[in-house]
């Protein structure tokens, strides 16, 4: 059999439905079959998609993880069944799986460094849960751009939330009095909540976002932002798990200039 299972955790995010889609583009080339899983950010949702992975017949399960802490191994009972699994853009803190991850903390650290070229020094950042690699990561690029800069850190411009819309919608409420000149949002979901409430954002203030997004890029919307590879992620995943690598490899985001 030539079947391969994906983990998802919001299909609904552009940045995941895109790296999703050429996933599926790639592999369907090289005939294999492509199993989806949306698990919705739901550990309930992922543990029953494991089960039902084990059910079937896969060779394959590229998973993205709802959280990158767990007390148990949580793909032990695919691995039990001699599944290759690879992680994909969250890393798992607990256990060592092979995987394919963005370089977050350099695109997070090229995005600020870009800001405070410009000349902010009042950049407010807006960053998801802490119990995701990527989110810690992103935040250190933001922190450490300030260092290299000789730059303190003024920690309450740092509004931790979720990768979700609500986050980016709660964090202009609580930035409308600060006297940040910009505001880096570590996802586009996070910049899409900002947006909502552009009516109450200052129209001279900078946005910055981690990823690159289609439909705000379409409606000319200023927003500086990485551009993700996924037509190299998908190719490293590919060669991954048909050559059995082990290790992790990174992917750098690109700095749209």
């Amino acid at each position: 059999t030539r079947n391969i299972a994906i983990l998802v955790p919001n299909i609904t995010n552009s940045f995941f439905s895109n790296l999703v889609n050429e996933i599926c583009k790639t592999f369907n080339k090289k005939k294999y079959n492509v199993m989806l899983y949306n698990t919705s950010e739901s550990r309930d949702l992922e543990r029953e998609a494991i089960r039902n992975i084990a059910a079937q017949r896969v060779n394959f399960v590229i998973a993205i993880l709802v959280k990158s802490n767990y007390t148990n191994n949580p793909l032990k009972r695919l691995q039990s069944l001699g599944v290759n699994c690879i992680l994909l853009d969250r890393d798992v803190e607990n256990y060592t799986f092979n995987g394919v991850f963005l370089d977050n903390y350099s695109g997070s650290y090229e995005i600020t460094k870009r800001l405070l070229e410009e000349g902010h020094k009042n950049i407010g950042i807006i960053t998801g849960e802490s119990t995701i690699t990527s989110s810690n990561e992103r935040l250190k690029g933001y922190k450490d751009a300030f260092k290299d800069c000789g730059l303190n850190i003024d920690e309450n411009n740092i509004f931790k939330g979720k990768f979700n819309i609500e986050t980016g919608e709660k964090a202009v409420e609580y930035f409308k009095n600060r006297n940040i000149t910009a505001l880096y949002s570590v996802n586009n979901q996070i910049l899409l909540g900002v947006l909502k409430k552009s009516l109450e954002i200052n129209k001279h203030l900078r946005l910055a976002c981690f990823e690159e997004d289609d439909v705000i890029r379409a409606l000319g919307i200023d927003v500086l932002a990485c551009k993700i590879p996924v037509d190299e992620i998908s190719e490293v995943l590919l060669q991954s798990l048909e050559e059995i690598k082990d290790g992790k490899t990174y992917i750098k985001p690109i700095l749209i200039k």
